[in-house]
């Protein structure tokens, strides 16, 4: 997933925990953009992502002697990432919904307006979603995750995760829904014609 191989991970946990702590540093490069992407993702503030990735890196730098050298550092970071990136949007705004600043892609003014109001509608709704629900759709659908590596991230059955992913889907397809808004997330012909 970063271009790099597991063994190279684990040759640089290796070293840096034989007194080579400048090891670490390769580490932070492979891995310091992925991390930031996560945080951004959650916590949907550049400068809060900076802080949020930081933090990641020097947790894992203190804690590196707890890592399960029998798996991938590649998930051993991306969950730490992601339950801090998510720790950190509760305590920071636990009811403000994540900010819409992404472009949209439809052309016409009216279809500009109404994909932002509908995405602040997703946003508000992934912001209220139990964390455990909330992180399998950042990794899947913000992250583009396969099933596979977010059930490693997360530390749980593959199963589990399309469980989760399942349910977030519901909530946002209902809640949606309640909203007036169609499958596709844009609204439908009677909010339209308000």
């Amino acid at each position: 997933m970063n271009g790099t191989s597991d063994n190279d991970d684990l040759n640089c946990v290796r070293r840096c925990l034989d007194g080579e702590t400048e090891a670490f540093g390769e580490l932070v490069a492979r891995y310091q953009t992925m991390v930031y992407n996560a945080a951004v993702h959650i916590v949907r503030d550049r400068e809060d992502a900076l802080e949020v990735s930081q933090a990641v890196f020097l947790k894992a730098f203190r804690s590196l002697d707890a890592f399960d050298q029998r798996r991938r550092f590649f998930s051993w970071i991306y969950r730490i990432a992601i339950n801090d990136a998510l720790n950190f949007a509760a305590a920071r705004h636990p009811h403000e919904p994540m900010r819409p600043d992404l472009p949209s892609r439809l052309a016409g003014p009216v279809d500009m307006l109404e994909a932002k109001e509908a995405k602040e509608h997703v946003e508000a709704i992934l912001g209220r979603l139990r964390p455990e629900l909330r992180a399998a759709v950042v990794l899947r659908h913000f992250l583009d995750c396969s099933y596979h590596d977010a059930a490693e991230i997360l530390g749980i059955p593959e199963k589990t995760f399309r469980s989760r992913l399942y349910e977030a889907r519901q909530i946002l397809r209902k809640e949606l829904s309640a909203l007036g808004y169609g499958p596709r997330g844009s609204a439908n012909a009677g909010r339209q014609s308000r």
